[in-house]
């Protein structure tokens, strides 16, 4: 069975890359990341079959001219549907940032920054009131 670097040759370091980007889309749905995650991912698709003249899985079979030609149209059309999302995105994303004081859309989801935020409160409460009940209990 012959490996990766023999099957794709010069290709490797794209199909790489696009292993990476389809990893990547585990953002929720229409938020920034996975806007920008989905825009890479198809980019790279363009780029493997219509440079590198690729199958993409799960197809086993060649694709023929035709089917190649329609499958870089859908590409094609689903980038100029993201960049129409984008439109929309975008500022909604700022606008949650600027209302929520940066809170929302960051590196991390906002519901476990909260939780994080929870926990940390939580334990510093349990910490002082252990220090209360050791000072009673010397009183």
């Amino acid at each position: 069975m012959p490996d990766d670097g023999e099957v794709y040759s010069e290709a490797l370091p794209v199909v790489a890359e696009w292993r990476r980007a389809l990893r990547a889309l585990d953002s929720p749905p229409h938020t920034l990341a996975w806007l920008k995650a989905t825009e890479r991912l198809l980019r790279l698709e363009i780029q493997l079959i219509d440079d590198r003249l690729l199958t993409l899985s799960p197809d086993g079979t060649p694709w023929d001219d035709v089917r190649r030609d329609n499958e870089l149209q859908l590409r094609e059309h689903r980038l100029r549907e993201l960049d129409r999302q984008r439109l929309w995105i975008e500022p909604l994303h700022w606008v949650g940032r600027v209302v929520t004081l940066g809170r929302f859309g960051g590196a991390e989801e906002l519901g476990r920054q909260m939780q994080r935020e929870y926990e940390a409160r939580r334990a510093e409460v349990l910490s002082s009131s252990w220090v209360r009940r050791d000072d009673r209990s010397r009183n």
